[in-house]
This record gives C-alpha cells, structure tokens and sequence, in this order.
C-alpha cells in the first residue's frame, strides 16, 4: 500500500504572511525579492511560494526551487520543507526521494509539523530511506502532536492511536 499525501499551500501561505508581519503581507515579488536580497529568509520562501502558486507572476516551478532553495540552505525551515517537495514531487526539479528525505529530516528538526509528516510518508513507503512502518508511525504521531490534519487522518486510516 502507498500512502496518500497532501499537502496545502494555504498552510505555507499562512505561516509566512504571519512570520513576515502585516507590513510585508501587503508586498509584491518585487518587495519580497528586496528584502529576499538583504537575507530575509522568509522573503526569499515567499519569493519562491509566488512562483510556485503563480502570485502575481506566472508560474515557474524553477524559480521557485531556486528561492526554496537559497532559504533552505539559509536554515529556513519553511524552504527546507519547500525544497523537499520540490524534489519529492518533482517541482521545478527531478524527483529525488533522498534529497527530499534529506531536507525534510532538517526541517523536521527544527520542529516543522508538516515536514514530520512528509518524513512519515518517506518512511512508510520507503523513499529516500529504508520502509520501517514503526518508524513512520512514529513520524506521524510527532506531526500529529504539532497539529498536522494529515498526521492525525493517515493514524485512524491505519488504525494507530495518536500516541503511544
């Protein structure tokens, strides 16, 4: 059985208008790309969250790897978890199970719920690590304790209480 995933934008969207202020939340590619330059990592996930969604530019899943990336590579957790599924779904780059396992693991370490989710469904349906069932479980229960929905549907889907 493979698992089911998904993920909404409209979480990312939210966490980074919040995390940007209400200044920034008003804010054009062009705004984002300005602070993205002065090395506001939120303002380069932004950038890269416009691209991918097609917010006042056309959508160009490059870019927006790219943008995922360079927040990514700055220790934002959003664009860790962003460039991992730019590779695990193949956005704007080829699929790559372990990199995307790879970035998820160090967003997860920063305490990303969705990331722990994703590192539960790598684990599952052995992507980018060895399948351990426990293990993912054990994803899943974490994700589910930051309030990840989907964490939460995919335990009672296998039957599996939220915590152990």
């Amino acid at each position: 059985m493979t698992m089911k995933y998904r993920l909404p934008l409209v979480t990312f969207a939210l966490f980074a208008l919040t995390s940007l202020g209400a200044q920034a939340q008003q804010g054009t590619i062009e705004d984002y790309k300005k602070l993205a330059d002065k090395g506001d990592t939120a303002a380069m996930w932004m950038v890269g969250f416009y691209y991918e969604t097609g917010i006042g530019v056309q959508i160009d899943l490059f870019d927006a790897a790219y943008w995922y990336r360079k927040a990514a590579k700055l220790g934002n957790a959003n664009g860790q978890l962003s460039i991992g599924n730019c590779y695990y779904f193949g956005k704007g780059l080829d699929v790559n199970y372990d990199k995307a396992f790879e970035w998820y693991d160090k967003a997860a370490k920063q305490g990303n719920g969705e990331a722990m989710y994703m590192l539960g469904v790598c684990t599952y349906n052995g992507q980018g690590t060895k399948k351990n069932v426990e293990n993912a479980l054990s994803w899943f229960r974490k994700a589910a304790a930051k309030g990840n929905e989907e964490a939460k549907k995919t335990l009672r889907k296998l039957g599996k209480p939220e915590s152990e």
